[in-house]
């Protein structure tokens, strides 16, 4: 069987196809990967999507629509999380779509996108998941898990990504010292309310595209890990590379966009949040995932039929 996993994001809309092998066990390869960055972000005021910002998701949908036929596929799977979710037209939204296209987006709450992100990460771990913490740094929102034998214990989602730091913070490309100031304080009075996050070791897992574009940054660095699937670094390492990339200076910035162009204004906001919050848990090894969401959404749709 193949699957079509489309991803309505804040900031991207990200299309993965993938062949299905066996459920038992769960076997695939993705085959194609597309994205459009269609900052759905910019047309949202006052928690409303906009009649433009709808025409350019059904746009580009529609687009996303012609591959899947073009190639086959015998399913494609929509959902949002808090691209959408938030919207107080979102039910709008959504008809739109589904009257223009004949697609249902699958609208997923905060414990659901942890949970499908915590199911992406078991596909690539299995059974060598023991006791741990995972971080998926979206472009509107976090989701954190606490796990114990596997088995996920704790959830929350908290209302920050490295999208909506940056549009709430920086007023430039990248921060300057005033503005990474603020953001450390929002994201640390946040993250210091969770009482839980010391409590799963000290080992965190990262999932989604700001630990993807970390992980490629981590080994411009250092020079470890780029062939592998699996990449790991140190706490000290991460911090590393956050305090290089914070200089901001010219050097920074071609390096940005060399090497993660479609980050260059959100890497920053997103890697800092991210290293307060292995900095409150305690994280001393961070494990950087391939698979995430969009496979834990392919393992959901693929295991209900």
């Amino acid at each position: 069987m193949r699957y079509a996993i489309i991803d309505i994001g804040s900031n991207t809309v990200r299309m993965n196809i993938y062949d299905v092998y066996g459920t038992e066990p769960f076997s695939y390869k993705r085959i194609l990967t597309e994205c459009n960055n269609t900052g759905l972000f910019n047309y949202i005021d006052k928690r409303t999507v906009s009649e433009e910002g709808i025409d350019k998701l059904a746009e580009v949908l529609s687009e996303f629509n012609n591959i899947i036929e073009n190639i086959n596929c015998d399913k494609g799977c929509y959902f949002a999380a808090a691209s959408l979710r938030s919207a107080v037209n979102k039910s709008e939204v959504l008809a739109s779509i589904y009257d223009r296209l004949g697609i249902n987006i699958e609208l997923i709450n905060g414990e659901s996108e942890a949970l499908l992100g915590f199911q992406g990460l078991k596909l690539t771990f299995g059974n060598n998941l023991k006791n741990g913490f995972m971080i998926d740094i979206g472009g509107a929102s976090t989701e954190l898990l606490g796990f114990v034998d596997g088995l996920a214990v704790r959830t929350i989602s908290m209302p920050f990504g490295c999208l909506s730091l940056y549009k709430k913070f920086v007023s430039n490309i990248l921060p300057s010292k005033d503005e990474m100031a603020g953001i450390k304080a929002y994201v640390d009075q946040r993250i210091s309310e969770i009482c839980w996050l010391k409590d799963y070791g000290d080992t965190s897992y990262l999932v989604g595209g700001t630990a993807r574009a970390t992980g490629k940054m981590h080994y411009l660095l250092f020079g470890n890990g780029a062939d592998k699937s699996v990449h790991t670094m140190t706490y000290g390492e991460l911090k590393a590379v956050f305090d290089y990339v914070k200089k901001s200076d010219e050097d920074v910035i071609k390096t940005l966009v060399r090497t993660i162009p479609d980050r260059l204004h959100t890497f920053i906001p997103g890697i800092y949040s991210c290293l307060r919050i292995l900095r409150f848990a305690g994280t001393k090894n961070i494990i950087i995932s391939p698979t995430g969401i969009r496979e834990g959404f392919l393992y959901k749709n693929v295991m209900s039929e």
